[in-house]
């Protein structure tokens, strides 16, 4: 019995973390995301998307400019950086111009994309 309940919970942490999947998605050239069941979690105004830090922040480009978002929008980076490079101890590696790259802490700026 304990053995089908232990399965039980493991199948259901299996599905739950695989229903809050993202996939991409594109709409008139620009870039977003969808949830397992269709639903748009953030919309199709990135020129570019890809995985930055852990699987949940992204890294984005809206024209020139670079940033980061979470896994449900927020820019936690704001889009105003020439480049964004790794995540790394809680900071991103972000340049302005041609060769001066610093870093900047993570943080949420408040407003969804």
């Amino acid at each position: 019995m304990k053995k089908l309940l232990l399965l039980c919970f493991l199948l259901t942490i299996a599905f739950t973390a695989k229903g809050q999947d993202l996939i991409p998605f594109e709409s008139e050239g620009k870039k977003g995301f969808k949830d397992t069941t269709g639903k748009e979690i953030i919309p199709p105004i990135y020129d570019y998307i890809s995985r930055i830090g852990t699987n949940l922040e992204r890294r984005v480009r809206q024209g020139q400019k670079w940033g980061a978002i979470d896994k449900s929008g927020v820019v936690i980076v704001p889009i105003q950086y020439d480049g964004i490079s790794n995540f790394y101890n809680n900071s991103y590696k972000v340049r302005m111009g041609k060769k001066i790259w610093s870093y900047i802490s993570r943080f949420k700026i408040g407003s969804r994309t």
